[in-house]
């Protein structure tokens, strides 16, 4: 039977020559690869010889929040929508751009509530009777229950309570701010060793106070996000040689980095703040201090600047000066006035002091789209500096009209007729465009136009 087998008894497994070459291939071909390897490793090993390894500490690092921001800018694609909220008084808090949804504080029957509309279906979602708000940040909104009493960290998404913050707080609370994950928050407080003052609170996403930092009730509170610090100031006495007392404290631990007397202040700048100073220099002298209380330089030529921290629209009556929110007003020794938009672009140009008029400049050019007669008419302007939202004055014919202009095409994108009052009750916060026509004593409303990615 031996030539049936496959196998002979004294031998193994019979191959081919075809076979026998396969295998060799494969042993030479795995031998290179594996002497290419031992190469590459001993080249890392050699260039990391000595090298000490290091890691970063991110615990230590400030990061921004990511930018979401829905910019009126969207609506030359999209085009708006709009909602409107009718109430005995009506105060936008803000807008989530999340949920698609606009949060309000509202009053009804002299109750105060706190609700959340969806700007998709422009039906309400909730409403929990609260006192006091302030405006919304991160979907966090800070509210008072009582005339005297806590404060109250709300959840805007559900209208939930997350904690309640202790201490004998009165009147409107204020939200500064986001600093990381936490908010800042400035309220008036009553008794205790400093009697009537205001507290600057840290608080964390779920409500507990991380730090406390007393000032007095005068003092007016801004939160430099750029530099994560707290911008304090307050009028001295008036029988001191200065006007004004500058305090600058950490957002992140409450520390006080800077203070200063100062005769007046100027502005406050990405990088620093400018003031007229008497105790460093002579009178009347312009200079500009960083956060960290250095003083940077003197001025010239001499610079006015204002920034506007939240949703305030804010005019003065001095040069004809307008300010908008995340926009600077600038006013030069030689009688220009300019307005730059957060993008760093000049947006108006008032040439003339006296003449009132006011004109859009292209960012890059000098090409002027277009005046108005005067600068209280101009009240807001988009991100980028293209649109610019306006309130014609009433005509003998004709009621007060909002506009919104494209100034690339010249097209008006809103063009809507009513009672708006004055610049204050139409303005550009979050991503829309604020309303409030008048209406009766006991009657309030709020119409938003908001691009329609923003209802989903």
């Amino acid at each position: 039977m031996a030539n049936g087998n496959l196998f002979d008894s004294n031998a193994g497994p019979q191959q081919s020559p075809k076979g026998r070459g396969a295998v060799w291939f494969l042993v030479i071909f795995g031998a290179i690869v594996g002497m290419v390897a031992v190469a590459v490793a001993g080249a890392v090993v050699y260039r990391n010889l000595g090298r000490e390894r290091v890691t970063t500490d991110y615990s230590q690092l400030h990061v921004p929040p990511q930018r979401t921001d829905v910019f009126i800018d969207d609506a030359v694609a999209e085009g708006f929508e709009s909602l409107s909220v009718s109430a005995v008084d009506v105060t936008l808090l803000g807008v989530d751009r999340d949920r698609g949804a606009a949060v309000f504080e509202t009053v009804h029957d002299s109750d105060h509530f706190i609700e959340s509309w969806s700007l998709a279906t422009r039906q309400r979602e909730y409403r929990q009777p609260v006192r006091r708000c302030a405006n919304m940040s991160d979907q966090r909104a800070v509210c008072s229950v009582d005339s005297r009493g806590p404060l109250q960290l709300m959840d805007t998404r559900e209208g939930g309570v997350i904690r309640e913050i202790p201490g004998e707080f009165t009147g409107a609370p204020e939200l500064l701010g986001p600093s990381d994950a936490s908010l800042i928050v400035s309220a008036s407080v009553t008794g205790g060793e400093d009697g009537m003052h205001k507290e600057l609170l840290r608080v964390s996403p779920t409500g507990e106070v991380e730090w406390q930092q007393a000032v007095p009730e005068s003092a007016q509170c801004t939160l430099v996000s750029t530099a994560d610090v707290v911008f304090c100031q307050w009028d001295e006495d008036s029988q001191s040689s200065v006007g004004v007392r500058v305090r600058v404290l950490s957002a992140g631990d409450g520390a006080v980095q800077a203070e200063h007397s100062v005769y007046e202040i100027s502005g406050l700048f990405t990088d620093g703040w400018t003031a007229y100073v008497t105790d460093e220099l002579s009178h009347g002298d312009h200079v500009l201090f960083d956060y960290q209380n250095n003083w940077i330089g003197e001025q010239r030529p001499m610079i006015y600047g204002w920034t506007v921290p939240r949703n305030d629209i804010m005019q003065s009556n001095t040069w004809g000066s307008v300010m908008f929110p995340a926009a600077l007003a600038r006013e030069t020794q030689s009688g220009d006035s300019v307005i730059i938009n957060a993008a760093g672009d000049v947006v108006f140009h008032n040439k003339y002091r006296w003449d009132w008029n006011v004109g859009y400049v292209k960012p890059g050019s000098s090409d002027v789209a277009f005046s108005v007669d005067y600068p209280d008419h101009i009240v807001g302007v988009s991100h980028s500096g293209r649109l610019v939202l306006m309130l014609r004055p009433p005509t003998k014919n004709a009621s007060r009209e909002l506009l919104l202009k494209d100034t690339l095409t010249g097209e008006y994108l809103l063009r809507e007729s009513g009672d708006f009052g004055e610049c204050c009750n139409v303005y550009i916060a979050d991503g829309v465009i604020v309303s409030k026509p008048r209406r009766g004593v006991d009657s309030a409303e709020v119409v938003l136009y908001y691009p329609r990615s923003l209802a989903g």
